[in-house]
């Protein structure tokens, strides 16, 4: 039993240092942390979804937000509070439409690029591919795409090329 116990003790210092990102309920609205990343007037958004576990301030701690800054691209973040929450209850895509974008957009927002890393990046590409017509950009790092054997499951079959006829190519 000795040897089980700093096993658990290790189980739960993991657990808790997600933060019970899985205990989290969604809200309605879904918050964000806005943050003035241009030197003059912005035109448009990068919208920033974080990986599970992390939080919106995981761009300013990682130096994301420092990074947009130098770069001035004309875009202000929107780091939304996008947590496990909102994909347990498969409502993210509408969460992050209604309550981030539409107002960014009613604002006068022309741009919108959308950033997201591991289950941020499933986020992304999920949010791009409901509302293409409010994306003029999408950047994944590491995205979460699905467990490996659903993977394996599309390369068995063929691949994505067999979903993608049609599709300009980049």
């Amino acid at each position: 039993m000795s040897g089980q116990f700093p096993a658990f003790l290790i189980l739960i210092s993991a657990w808790l240092g997600t933060g019970c990102a899985f205990l989290r309920a969604a809200e309605n609205p879904m918050a964000a942390v806005a943050h003035d990343t241009t030197s003059g007037d912005a035109d448009g958004v990068v919208l920033l979804l974080h990986g599970f576990g992390d939080g919106p301030d995981h761009f300013v701690e990682h130096r994301f937000i420092e990074l947009l800054r130098r770069a001035d691209v004309g875009l202000d973040a929107l780091a939304a509070d996008a947590h496990y929450g909102y994909y347990r209850e498969g409502i993210v895509v509408d969460r992050l439409r209604l309550d981030l974008v539409a107002p960014a957009l009613a604002t006068g927002a022309r741009r919108l690029w959308v950033v997201g890393m591991s289950m941020g990046g499933f986020g992304s590409l999920a949010y791009a591919t409901r509302h293409s017509q409010d994306v003029e950009g999408v950047i994944v790092l590491a995205p979460y795409l699905g467990p490996d054997d659903l993977i394996e499951e599309i390369v068995a079959a063929g691949g994505l090329d067999l979903l993608a006829e049609g599709w300009p190519r980049v």
